[in-house]
């Protein structure tokens, strides 16, 4: 029987890059799992160790043809062909495959081309598949990925080994980072160390001369950054809420005259009309 792994996980990084020690792999949209399989009913198994096979019984298909542990993402895909989080539960699941820790032997001690070589020999059947790689030119892939509007890629390093539960810097993750800007409406209190300031900006777009509510943004804030705009924001209270519709966040509200400008960097418009990941990242202007 194989043991329980704890996957392991991927350091964030900032740019992409090309490089001739390295491997590139799309970063998939879905639900991180570990899958059992051939040992009975398969198991796929998430982070915390919850098993996800009542949530996505299709998976009871995925057969490797022996006993297996996989690593890989459990992606929804859309009718663009893109994986997307946000259809997980409305739309059949695939499981995407991207390592192989466990046939007959733990192999988690073996070079990735090794593991990737046996995961590729593989005869695998059912809602499953196995990503592609790119060695050396990460940044074709990046460029690919901001393209079609993906969510980003991996890198592993060539000759490592695969290092269960831990943030190992052989993976690096590059996240494909969207910019906008904001109308900021109001925020909401700060807690805690944030008390005198303020925890989110509530962000809102233009829209034929009302303002819609896109969401909050919380992060991205250094302390100094945090202080001048609170002295700002109250020099801009109002009363009522300046949105039109609900602002459908938790929290204390204070509403504020829409005249700053946010610019904000976030992963991708949510099917709700919301920025998902939004991170601060500067004003455009000051108060009219």
């Amino acid at each position: 029987m194989p043991p329980v792994y704890d996957p392991m996980l991927a350091m964030p990084w900032t740019r992409p890059f090309s490089d001739s020690e390295w491997f590139f792999e799309l970063k998939w949209d879905g639900y991180r799992s570990l899958a059992y399989l051939g040992a009975g009913r398969p198991v796929f198994r998430s982070r915390r160790g919850l098993d996800l096979i009542s949530s996505y019984p299709e998976l009871r298909q995925v057969d490797a043809g022996r006993s297996v542990v996989l690593d890989g993402e459990i992606v929804a895909i859309g009718e663009d062909g893109k994986p997307s989080f946000f259809l997980l539960g409305k739309t059949p699941a695939h499981f995407v495959a991207f390592d192989l820790l466990w046939m007959d032997e733990d192999l988690t001690g073996l070079t990735f081309e090794h593991r990737r070589q046996r995961l590729e020999a593989l005869s695998l059947k059912g809602p499953v598949a196995v990503t592609d790689i790119v060695a050396t030119d990460g940044e074709d892939l990046y460029e690919v990925v901001v393209d079609q509007g993906l969510e980003g890629m991996v890198a592993k390093r060539a000759g490592s080994r695969y290092h269960p539960g831990r943030r190992s810097p052989d993976w690096r993750k590059i996240v494909s980072r969207r910019v906008t800007t904001a109308i900021v409406g109001g925020f909401l209190a700060g807690e805690g160390n944030r008390a005198g300031t303020f925890g989110s900006l509530l962000l809102g777009v233009d829209r034929d001369g009302q303002l819609h509510f896109i969401g909050s943004v919380g992060s991205g804030f250094d302390d100094a950054t945090l202080r001048a705009i609170a002295s700002t924001l109250r020099g801009l209270a109002r009363s009522s809420s300046p949105f039109t519709g609900p602002v459908d966040v938790a929290g204390i509200k204070s509403w504020v005259d829409p005249v700053l400008v946010a610019r904000v960097e976030y992963r991708e418009w949510t099917p709700y009309g919301r920025l998902r990941a939004p991170v601060f990242k500067g004003l455009e202007k000051g108060p009219s």
